[in-house]
C-alpha cells in the first residue's frame, strides 16, 4: 500500500493560515492591553477628584472595577442581566433604581463587599467614588411608576418544581445557601463534567481539592450544568445574590476515593 504523504501546497496554505491566526490573536491582545491601560488612567483621573460624575464616567468606573466579569463579550446574551456596557442597561434590568440609591442592587452589592469579589484582580471601588455614584443615582428623576420587577424574580417563579437529589457522600446545604466565596471563578472548575450531575458528584469524590458540587442542571436550561467547587465550605451562608443565581450546592462529606 502506498504511504500517504501530505500535499506540499496544502501544508504551505495551512502554515500561512496559522501564522495569520497567530498575528490576529497577538494584535487583539495588544489592542485589549492598550484599552485596559487607557481605561485605568481614565478611572484614576476620575477617582482623584470630587466633581459630580456623569454617565460616561460611571460607565468607565464600572468597566474598570467590574468589567472582567460583567463586560459584554462577543456573541454573549445581552438580556441575562449579568453583562452590561451602558449605565442605562442597569436601569432597564432593575439593578439601578433612579432616585433611590439605597435600594439599587448595584450599590447593595458594592456596599456588601461582594462587587468586585475579593478574588477579583480588580481593586474595590473607592468609598468616595461609591458615594458619588450614589449621589448621581439619587439625583436621577424617579420612574413615573414603580420600578419593574427584576427579570430574575419572574424566572424564579417559573423554575422547575424539582426536589434536591440525595447523593452518597454529599449533603444538600439548603435553598439559597452556598459555601463561602461561592461564585468566585478562581474557586470553580467548570471544565468537568458538564451537564451530568452524577458525573459531577463522581468527579468531586475523586478529587481531594473538591469540597462541593454546584448544580444548575435542576433549572433545565440548555446552557447551564454543574461544576466542582474547590475552595472552603466550612461556613456556608446566604447572600443577596444567591436566590437570584439559582444554584444548588452540595457539600462533600467523605474523603476522596
Amino acid at each position: 500500500m502506498d504511504q500517504w504523504a501530505p500535499d506540499p501546497e496544502t501544508q504551505a496554505e495551512q502554515r500561512s493560515a496559522r501564522v495569520e491566526a497567530q498575528a490576529r490573536a497577538a494584535e487583539a491582545i495588544q489592542i485589549e492591553a492598550t484599552r485596559a491601560s487607557q481605561l485605568e488612567l481614565t478611572v484614576r483621573e476620575i477617582e482623584q477628584n470630587d466633581a459630580v460624575l456623569d454617565t460616561a464616567q460611571i460607565e468607565s468606573v464600572l468597566a474598570y472595577h467590574c468589567g472582567d466579569c460583567h463586560r459584554h463579550r462577543v456573541g454573549g446574551d445581552r438580556t441575562d442581566g449579568l453583562f452590561f456596557d451602558r449605565f442605562e442597561e442597569l436601569i432597564e434590568i432593575g439593578k439601578v433604581i433612579p432616585g433611590d440609591a439605597a435600594q439599587s442592587r448595584l450599590l447593595l452589592r458594592v456596599w456588601a463587599g461582594e462587587m468586585p469579589p475579593a478574588s477579583s484582580s480588580r481593586p474595590p471601588v473607592p468609598e468616595a467614588t461609591v458615594s458619588r455614584i450614589a449621589d448621581f443615582i439619587d439625583a436621577l428623576p424617579p420612574p413615573p411608576r414603580p420600578a419593574p420587577e427584576p427579570a430574575w424574580a419572574e424566572q424564579a417563579r417559573d423554575r422547575p418544581d424539582t426536589p434536591p437529589v440525595a447523593a452518597p457522600c454529599f449533603e444538600y446545604l439548603g435553598d439559597w445557601i452556598r459555601c463561602e466565596h461561592a461564585g468566585e471563578w478562581p474557586s470553580v472548575d467548570t471544565e468537568v463534567p458538564g451537564r451530568d450531575l452524577e458525573r459531577c458528584f463522581q468527579a468531586c469524590r475523586e478529587r481531594a481539592d473538591c469540597v462541593a458540587v454546584t448544580d444548575y442542571t435542576w433549572l433545565e436550561l440548555p446552557d447551564l450544568g454543574c461544576s466542582l467547587y474547590l475552595a472552603s465550605c466550612a461556613t456556608p451562608g446566604t447572600g443577596v445574590w444567591h436566590e437570584e443565581d439559582g444554584a444548588r450546592q452540595y457539600r462533600k462529606l467523605c474523603t476522596s476515593q
